[in-house]
């Protein structure tokens, strides 16, 4: 039975409660919000189900919640009426790419002997398949020629070096509220120089071109409401290619990636990300020894390119649920040569009543991986669902909304 209708027969299961924890020293904000609650998001798949969700549910607890319209950078839109749902490793890849996945080591002689000795002793053939350098004269000379055609094609691992890893989801928190703390601040000293004229319409512009609403130290935005999930940048191979060479980690990618087309998230694939773009592609050379031969272009589908052979190396989130549905690969990465980061909810916690942000949290903490694969699955594909019935159909799902009485919920075994 699909996932999808896993997620509908499950529609009378409990609710276990809140997930997320607050720190004793929170602001426990307005007693009520201060009018209706809109949530700010991009146009991503799985950004606008999420903030559906979250709109849902707030309206099922008796908030008046404003309808919202995709915005190129919602963490700009926060006030004392906005949250914003942010794709936190998109957004930290924007703003610091460097932090996010550190420079790695400069190459070793070692290791660049080896990677200029492997484009003569790497099979070619992103099929395996490719044909013996030299021709046999003769049957001893072919059973020769045979072995030391088997031979040549046998990779040599490059020596890799011990690379500062790739930021994981916490740190990538971290950084994000750092990087909106210190826009906060320059907001502030803007302000500050500015004249009374210049207040109102230019009071320190953000980073997406809106105005803020005021300079004062309340505006601190934080991550108050992180999804239980991490959305992790994960190597994927198609079932055929990791038996054919034998890949269970990112690290057995090593000078096996001369034959292979890559596709990979816009993120770390575009002119328009050329830091995170390099940084991506030198962290994979000299941390893994894979070296890919050519790159899909930015905004090609990573899943469907592996699907239809159009690139056997892909990178893209683990929670996609092509991942699962064809059967893909996922490497494991030991030593996190990828970073990971969240589906998140920001606010100004000064603004926002402390209840609402429970609310929110509870709803977020129920966002962990096969919460964010079922819902993701919910909007994606031919059977797309809007995300409004997509938001509906979830959190009956979690227990977190009735189911209405008219629904047949389907049972096992029906299809």
């Amino acid at each position: 039975m699909s996932r999808r209708l896993r997620a509908l027969a499950g529609a009378c299961v409990l609710a276990l409660g809140l997930t997320a924890c607050t720190g004793e020293d929170e602001p426990t904000g307005p007693p009520a919000p201060q009018g209706p609650i809109s949530v700010a998001h991009t146009d991503a798949v799985v950004s606008e189900a999420v903030a559906a969700v979250v709109e849902r549910h707030l309206r099922n607890r008796g908030h008046e919640v404003a309808e919202s319209e995709p915005v190129p950078q919602p963490w700009a839109r926060t006030d004392e009426t906005t949250v914003a749902v942010v794709d936190t490793l998109a957004y930290a890849l924007q703003v610091a790419p460097e932090q996010v996945m550190p420079e790695p080591p400069e190459p070793t002689s070692a290791a660049s002997g080896s990677a200029s000795a492997q484009s003569t002793t790497t099979d070619p053939s992103p099929s395996g398949t490719g044909s013996p350098s030299s021709s046999p004269s003769g049957d001893g000379d072919g059973e020769s020629a045979a072995a030391s055609s088997t031979a040549s094609r046998t990779p040599t691992p490059t020596p890799l070096p011990n690379g500062e890893s790739a930021m994981g989801a916490d740190k990538v928190d971290r950084l994000i509220e750092e990087h909106l703390a210190s826009e906060a601040e320059r907001r502030r000293a803007a302000a500050g120089s500015a004249t009374p004229s210049e207040d109102a319409g230019s009071a320190g512009a953000e980073a997406g071109g809106t105005p803020s609403v005021s300079a004062e130290p309340s505006d601190e935005v934080t991550v108050f409401a992180p999804s239980a999930g991490t959305l992790r940048l994960t190597a994927l191979v198609t079932a055929p290619t990791a038996s054919r060479l034998k890949l269970e980690t990112i690290d057995d990618l090593n000078v096996r990636c001369e034959p292979l087309v890559a596709a990979a998230r816009v993120d770390v694939n575009s002119e328009a990300r050329p830091e995170a773009t390099r940084l991506l592609r030198e962290r994979l050379d000299r941390l893994s020894g894979c070296r890919p031969d050519q790159w899909r272009p930015a905004y090609s589908a990573v899943t469907g390119d592996l699907v239809f052979d159009r690139a056997q190396l892909g990178f893209a989130y683990g929670i996609d649920p092509a991942v699962e549905d064809d059967a893909l690969v996922a490497l494991e990465d030991s030593g996190r040569v990828l970073p990971e980061g969240r589906i998140s909810v920001l606010g100004q916690a000064e603004h926002i009543p402390k209840a609402t942000r429970e609310e929110i949290r509870e709803v977020m903490g129920r966002m962990d991986a096969e919460g964010l694969t079922d819902l993701q699955e919910l909007v994606s594909g031919p059977d797309a669902l809007s995300p409004e019935d997509a938001a509906q159909y979830w959190l009956v799902d979690r227990g977190l909304e009735d189911a209405p009485e008219d629904w047949v919920v389907p049972r096992p075994g029906w299809f």
